[in-house]
């Protein structure tokens, strides 16, 4: 009499068979293991870097003159200057066109490589292939622009001294940095969904990136209402500082209806839900053509 145990006896330690949801887990976290360090340690991540340093080579050089030559202005006026920076160097510029290149490459990438299709005959689902593309972008970005703007935020004010580390661990200094980490990662996350779909749609990812760039950077002159369909929109609610508009600009500006602080978190979080569900979609009805 054969002993061959059914196909849905439990194994032999009397442990259940795990379920499908832990099965893809298990698999969603061996993709982003497996390619991680490819958008990490490679030739091609070197210009991520190199748009990361750009800060931290400015305020170096601010630091380096301020100790020099002796501190310029006020305490004060450095926290001014470093607010300005994250919002319209680091949001607006850096981990926008970081998140554009790096979300745009994450599936188109494998189609320029002709490496797709090894993905799409392994026994997994495809949406646990696009969302380990989402986290493997979403780590990248979010970890070297986040270290980027730590190391410039110590450049920036460190040089005053006891000053800045009284206002860093007794006043608002580590709060308010906190905040700038937030922000970064919660415009990595909201970026980098958008472009991963755009991806899926176009094939020039200069189109979707002129797009959403020109939409930033107008919308502050828009209505409210439709003030509220930008990512900054949601990530200037955030800013510890408050950063004034001054000169011909502030004649045409919009002010922008304050947004409580968790409606701006869950807006971009349910923007990044959204995009990765429509993205979802779309990778179910992918067909594979490396000729065009």
């Amino acid at each position: 009499m054969s002993t061959t145990p059914a196909p849905h006896a439990l194994p032999a330690t009397g442990q259940p068979a795990p379920s499908r949801y832990a099965i893809y887990l298990q698999q969603l976290l061996l993709l982003v293991r497996m390619d991680l360090a490819y958008h990490f340690f490679t030739t091609r991540a070197l210009w991520l870097y190199l748009l990361a340093a750009a800060p931290v080579a400015i305020t170096a050089i601010y630091a380096f003159v301020q100790l020099a030559y002796g501190p310029k202005g006020s305490f004060s006026n450095d926290i001014l200057v470093y607010g300005n920076m994250m919002e319209f160097l680091y949001l607006r510029f850096l981990v926008f066109f970081g998140c554009l290149a790096v979300g745009t490459f994450l599936v188109r990438g494998e189609v320029l490589n002709r490496t797709l299709h090894y993905y799409f005959l392994l026994p997994i689902r495809r949406e646990v292939f696009l969302v380990s593309r989402f986290l493997i972008g979403f780590l990248a970005t979010t970890v070297v622009f986040s270290l980027s703007l730590t190391a410039a935020y110590f450049l920036t004010m460190a040089h005053r001294g006891d000053a800045f580390w009284s206002y860093f661990w007794q006043g608002q200094g580590l709060a308010n940095l906190l905040d700038y980490l937030l922000m970064t990662a919660l415009a990595c996350a909201g970026y980098g969904a958008v472009f991963l779909l755009a991806s899926l749609y176009v094939r020039n990812p200069l189109i979707p990136g002129a797009v959403v760039f020109v939409w930033e950077v107008v919308h502050v002159f828009l209505p409210a209402v439709l003030q509220r369909f930008s990512i900054t929109h949601y990530l200037k609610s955030l800013s510890p500082v408050d950063i004034p508009v001054e000169g011909l600009a502030a004649l045409f500006l919009v002010p922008p209806e304050p947004v409580a602080r968790i409606w701006a978190v869950l807006g971009i979080l349910l923007l990044t839900a959204g995009a990765l569900t429509l993205a979802a979609l779309r990778v179910r009805r992918t067909e594979i053509d490396y000729s065009s």
